[in-house]
């Protein structure tokens, strides 16, 4: 008598089934979990990536700011540039490959740290570059006010100066204290009552008054007249206007000089003016009248 088998059969290939496909299940689950635990991972190493290039930008702004700072201040900037340069190429680097390593994250977190070490004491150097400078602009500020102080005290010395040497100049000028006219007829006789036709010459009197701000020594002092229209006696034979002249020795002390005209122009009644000068200015003047 022959058995079928087929019975037995079927219940084995059900469980293999059964079984093979809980392998197949099992397989796509943890593929699907290896997925996402690899995507989670990308997630959370391109926020990392973000994170530190994020502070490496802040850390190259900064940069930027300390250097401009510095090269105004008149500091040095090569160390500072160097780490520019170092952090440009890192940003550039995790721009391109946007991952990061666990220990290059440490790396770079150290780095970090050591730029801001950096910074912090770049900040103290800059106080005291700008202390620095701000002491020199106050001292610079402080020496041109004193400069300005000193040229307007020796502008104002000058001043005085030339005023003092003015006045001197001035003080040290000889002045008539007396001029007197007298008419000399022609028998010789001297009258200071002037008349038209008595007169053939004339005599001045001068009498130099006293002045100690003048230095001693050869003086020189001229006479000359204006008619009353206004113009100038001249020499009837040399043409001058100095009608006469002298020199004489003064010696601070007042004294008396005598000058004779000999030659006289054409004469006319009125008021006339007769002119003392000394050597470059008038010592004196005083009115006189032809009847």
């Amino acid at each position: 008598m022959i058995k079928n088998t087929n019975s037995h059969l079927l219940p084995i290939s059900l469980v293999s089934l059964l079984i093979l496909l809980g392998a197949v299940s099992f397989l796509i689950f943890q593929n699907r979990n290896i997925k996402e635990e690899k995507l989670e991972q990308n997630n959370q190493n391109a926020q990392v990536v973000a994170n530190i290039t994020n502070d490496l930008l802040v850390i190259s702004r900064e940069l930027d700011d300390k250097i401009a700072e510095t090269r105004r201040l008149g500091g040095r900037v090569e160390i500072l540039e160097e780490i520019k340069r170092d952090l440009e190429r890192e940003i550039e680097n995790l721009y391109e490959r946007n991952t990061i390593s666990l220990i290059k994250i440490t790396n770079l977190s150290n780095q970090i740290q050591n730029y801001e070490n950096t910074l912090a004491s770049k900040d103290r150097e800059i106080n005291a570059l700008r202390s620095s400078t701000e002491s020199l602009v106050a001292q610079q500020q402080r020496m041109a006010k004193e400069k300005d102080s000193l040229e307007r005290s020796v502008e104002a010395y000058e001043d005085t100066q030339r005023i003092l040497e003015e006045k001197a100049g001035l003080a040290a000028r000889l002045k008539t204290q007396k001029v007197s006219i007298y008419g000399i007829n022609r028998r010789g006789r001297e009258d200071q009552d002037l008349r038209l036709r008595q007169i053939e010459q004339l005599k001045i009197q001068v009498s130099v008054a006293e002045n100690f701000a003048a230095l001693p020594g050869n003086k020189q002092i001229s006479i000359s007249i204006v008619d009353p229209d206004g113009n100038p006696w001249r020499n009837p034979n040399t043409g001058s206007r100095t009608l006469a002249s002298q020199t004489f020795l003064f010696q601070q002390e007042g004294m008396e000089l005598s000058f004779l005209i000999e030659e006289l122009p054409p004469l006319q009644a009125g008021t006339h003016l007769i002119r003392v000068s000394g050597d470059d200015y008038v010592m004196g003047e005083q009115l006189f009248i032809i009847k």
